[in-house]
């Protein structure tokens, strides 16, 4: 058994002085399981299809959509998105009030389920580019950060699509 004295030094069950550095590790060794039940990686999250539509000359805002999977078994939160093509980016969520359909931003992060699939598509959950700093192109590629709580920093890009676009481009393979 290890103690404190009155002068916070360490000493045994014999009172003997003990080393903080046997300590420490005794502490990592014990704490370092439980660290790695709640933590997610980046491995455990993936985010594909990230896709836009182009935006006329003079616009100054722009949806993203993508589809985040979560592979973990500890659920993880989208924090936030950052692009250098807009002032700021918000994730936001579509809600009905009083039977009118609003959207607004989304406080405190987009929960990604452990095990599950999101799909951020046109008429719910989606990212808003704000303050764009040039239209975006048909097939121009969007840079993004996504920030998640336990994965961190992921880095992705948004295929600008027609402004008609309905979905992602689909690659098809040679005949």
């Amino acid at each position: 058994m290890i103690e404190i004295d009155e002068g916070l030094r360490l000493r045994d069950n014999q009172g003997r002085p003990t080393s903080r550095r046997i300590l420490a590790l005794a502490l990592g060794a014990i704490l370092m399981p439980l660290a790695m039940l709640s933590a997610a990686s980046a491995e455990d999250i993936s985010v594909r299809q990230g896709w836009s539509r182009a935006t006329p000359k003079g616009g100054e805002v722009a949806a993203g959509y993508l589809t985040i999977e979560n592979h973990g078994s500890v659920p993880d939160r989208l924090l936030s998105v950052e692009s250098p093509v807009s002032r700021k980016t918000e994730i936001h969520e579509m809600i009905v009030q009083d039977g009118i359909m609003m959207m607004r931003e989304l406080e405190g992060g987009l929960p990604v389920p452990a095990d599950a699939t999101l799909v951020l598509a046109p008429g719910g959950t989606h990212l808003m580019f704000i303050g764009l700093k040039e239209p975006l192109r048909e097939n121009q590629q969007v840079p993004a950060t996504l920030t998640f709580e336990k994965a961190g920093r992921i880095e992705f890009s948004f295929d600008v699509g027609s402004a008609g676009a309905k979905g992602p481009r689909l690659l098809m393979a040679p005949r």
